[in-house]
């Protein structure tokens, strides 16, 4: 996919800010992205965008579904990952991590411009690192563990990312085959690129593990003899050289090529899927035998070299996109939605639809109380009492000198705090308890019930002489733990 110019418009896609354009291509345009969240978080990103007049394509949104599927799938370091998949008005989107480096058909181009050859050692590490992202994807399972099946059937140098950190990522499964994928290819439709085709998928035929080693191993000669495999004046001369098989060993165009070498791009390139290796991992440790393979640090070295003026530039509109205020998308919870669990959120997105996730919230744990927990049932009898109590008390006082029994008020005042104890709250603090209960009825003062003008008596127990009940405490506690009032003590 040819470069772009740096663009500094951008677009709202609920967490994302659409950016520049990276790359683009026949179904997609890639652009810088910025993912936005809580407390000033970011991460720059790559998003794919599908292009307006393909949206409502129902073939194309079904294979841009399957893409996206697909390539979550899939987890390894040659692989380029994907976080996140969308829609707005303007038609669907993918999130990508963004990977700091050129595609190696753009890195390709600059050297047959200058004129400068790969260095087989860095062809060689670039398609072991291709292979091993190949391999995870044929092997990738469901949750269940059933194999996908997943066939990228696109190898080609537009589809391998390779970084500044030197190590080659696989990209771009929209084409891929795999086991329970929703889209269908239209009969007689051929996808991908014939250059990089093996003879089988040209002919519609089965394809597998060995249809996507055959198109590595035409990237690989290609690499190291700097000519395409298959020319022609158009896509009917290419097929027809790719079926007809007829492949040169690589050290024929580049004589410093070791025999070891050739032995394994010739595999590789086999006509027949069984001629082939077993697997793109076991193509990748032949490679791996060769003395001629270098380190991640010389290839990361050697794109520098190739792109550090393109890189530099996508480095400093990173910076200016990093600088712009952080603007995260606006999450809310659904009307009725729990605090704690799985929860479903609405991502309301400014320019585009609501995308509904399911997300596991922390489980939220309410602070305990400072004291013990009162029953509200309890703090309402114990109101109750504490007024008939301090009602008693003040009969009492009233009453006159004499013998009298122990009242429930001068029990409780008994249980009353010394002087040392700090004060209870005053009236006007709030309070779930009254401040009459917090008191003892000595401190309660005399304004708060108006005088009799003739106070009444004590009306004497039944029994004269007897001795006094045990009233002191004049309650009982039930086995709920609720405090009730002795009937002796009324």
């Amino acid at each position: 996919m040819p470069a772009a110019v740096p663009d500094t418009r951008e677009r709202r896609l609920g967490r994302y800010t659409l950016h520049g354009e990276i790359a683009s291509g026949g179904m997609a345009t890639v652009h810088f992205g910025r993912l936005s969240g809580e407390g000033g978080f970011s991460r720059i990103v790559a998003i794919k965008c599908m292009h307006r007049h393909l949206a409502e394509d129902p073939e194309f949104r079904a294979m841009f579904l399957d893409e996206a599927r697909l390539a979550a799938r899939i987890r390894h370091p040659n692989v380029v990952s994907t976080i996140d998949i969308g829609s707005s008005d303007e038609g669907m989107f993918l999130v990508m991590e963004y990977v700091t480096g050129e595609s190696l058909a753009a890195l390709v181009r600059v050297a047959t411009r200058r004129g400068e050859r790969i260095p087989p050692s860095v062809s060689i590490r670039i398609l072991i690192d291709t292979l091993y992202g190949l391999h995870a994807a044929h092997v990738a399972t469901d949750d269940a563990g059933a194999p996908l099946s997943i066939v990228h059937r696109d190898v080609s140098p537009q589809n391998i990312l390779v970084a500044t950190d030197g190590h080659a990522r696989v990209l771009d499964f929209g084409i891929a085959k795999a086991a329970g994928r929703s889209h269908t290819t239209r009969d007689g439709q051929l996808k991908g690129k014939f250059r990089y085709m093996a003879p089988e998928q040209i002919r519609d035929g089965p394809v597998s593990a060995q249809t996507d080693v055959y198109a590595a191993s035409v990237v690989l000669w290609e690499l190291l003899t700097g000519e395409p495999l298959f020319k022609g004046s158009n896509d009917a001369a290419i097929v027809a050289r790719v079926l007809e098989g007829v492949v040169a060993a690589p050290s024929k165009l580049a004589p410093s090529l070791p025999v070891e070498l050739d032995s394994i791009v010739l595999k590789g390139l086999a006509r027949e899927p069984a001629d082939r290796f077993a697997s793109a991992e076991q193509m990748a440790e032949a490679l791996e035998t060769l003395s001629q393979s270098t380190t991640a640090k010389q290839v990361g070295v050697w794109v520098e070299h190739m792109a550090g003026d393109v890189l530099r530039r996508r480095v400093e509109q990173i910076a200016r996109i990093e600088a712009a205020p952080s603007t995260p998308g606006l999450v809310v919870a659904a009307p009725g939605d729990p605090v704690t669990g799985t929860r479903t959120l609405e991502v309301e997105l400014p320019e585009a639809r609501t995308l509904v996730r399911e997300v596991t919230a922390p489980r939220i744990e309410e602070p305990a109380p400072a004291g013990p927990r009162v029953r509200p049932l309890t703090v309402v009898l114990a109101t109750a009492l504490v007024g008939v109590f301090a009602g008693l008390a003040f009969v009492g006082a009233r009453s006159g000198p004499g013998p009298q029994a122990p009242t429930a008020a001068s029990a409780i005042a008994t249980e009353a705090p010394s002087a040392d104890t700090p004060a209870p709250p005053t009236a006007s603090a709030p309070s779930s308890v009254p401040s009459a209960a917090l008191a003892p009825p000595s401190a309660m003062p005399s304004t708060s019930t108006p005088t009799p003008t003739s106070p009444p008596r004590v009306r004497p127990r039944s029994g004269g002489a007897s001795s006094p009940p045990n009233c002191s405490p004049p309650y009982y506690e039930d086995p709920s733990g609720i405090r009730r009032v002795k009937p002796q003590c009324l």
